[in-house]
Order: structure tokens, then C-alpha cells, then sequence
């Protein structure tokens, strides 16, 4: 013999909106958020598309690209005030 579940409307209602709000939980995306992941994407793109005509261009001049990268990284470094 088998037994009959009873629920109440309410109480079915409750396991729905958790059940809902457990998948929201799990698919949500703080890059969907903050405006999608693909701006720093972009951002790292478009910056290789700046600097690695620079790097080839000092590092023909006898340097290596690590040279040249940490030269760049120094002079950027000295652009912009610290924040204390």
C-alpha cells in the first residue's frame, strides 16, 4: 500500500523559492555583476597590443625583453603618485 504525500500550497511554495534561489546561488557570475569579464580581457589585449612593439623595439637595441619590461615597469611605476 502506498502512502500519500500531503503538502501544503504554502509549504510547497517555500521548497520552490529555495530550490530557485539555490540555483540562482550557484550560477551566479560576479562578472555579470561588474559588467562581464571581457573588459579586462580587453583591457590585457589592447596593452600587449601597446607594449609589445615596444618591448621588440628597445630589446633590438642590444637589451633583453626582460630588461626592457622592468624599465617599463619603473618608469610606469614613477608616473603615478602612491596612495598612503
Amino acid at each position: 500500500m502506498k502512502k500519500r504525500l500531503i503538502i501544503k500550497e504554502s509549504d510547497l511554495k517555500r521548497i520552490i523559492e529555495q530550490k530557485l534561489i539555490e540555483e540562482s546561488w550557484n550560477n551566479f557570475d560576479w562578472d555579470d555583476v561588474l559588467g562581464g569579464g571581457d573588459m579586462w580581457s580587453d583591457l590585457e589585449r589592447d596593452l600587449s597590443d601597446c607594449i609589445q612593439p615596444l618591448i621588440e623595439k628597445y630589446a633590438d637595441r642590444g637589451k633583453d625583453s626582460y630588461e626592457v619590461i622592468d624599465m617599463m615597469f619603473q618608469i610606469l611605476d614613477g608616473m603615478f603618485q602612491r596612495v598612503k
